[in-house]
């Protein structure tokens, strides 16, 4: 008879772990591609790579990881790029807008900036907002 109490509260312990495990598994699986929801009201800045167009321009987080996610080559990891609103050339990657009150420029990451330098170098006036924010938290 005690045998018989042990099995079946080992049984009783297996099936109340495997519901866990699944609810566990479930309610932490990522949706929607992993990409998360918030991504849809948050913007970023792209710029068209083309000479001859220039065109600078924001869309919403989601919309740009969405792209990337489904154009991909597995192969090569480089960052695909997005089509151009206006000249229809694949030629847009990401970019930032410079911080600084009296710039304002629209570049790409990395343009501005010397090897070990941050990749948020404004080329035009040589702010970068990361600089800016490590300094004012190590005066904290």
């Amino acid at each position: 008879m005690e045998e018989r109490k042990k099995k079946t509260i080992l049984i009783a312990v297996i099936v109340a772990c495997l519901a866990l495990a699944g609810i566990i598994t479930y309610a932490t699986y990522p949706r929607q591609g992993g990409i998360p929801g918030h991504f849809s009201e948050q913007m970023t800045w792209v710029k068209c790579a083309n000479p001859d167009c220039n065109q600078a321009y924001q869309i919403t987080k989601k919309e740009y990881f969405e792209y990337i996610d489904e154009n991909a080559d597995p192969r090569s990891p480089a960052t695909p790029p997005l089509i151009c609103n206006q000249c229809g050339l694949p030629s847009v990657y990401r970019a930032f807008k410079c911080e600084n009150e009296n710039c304002g420029t629209v570049s790409f990451y990395g343009s501005g900036s010397k090897p070990g330098d941050f990749q948020d170098r404004c080329p035009k006036c040589g702010h970068s907002n990361t600089q800016e924010s490590r300094n004012k938290s190590r005066q904290e």
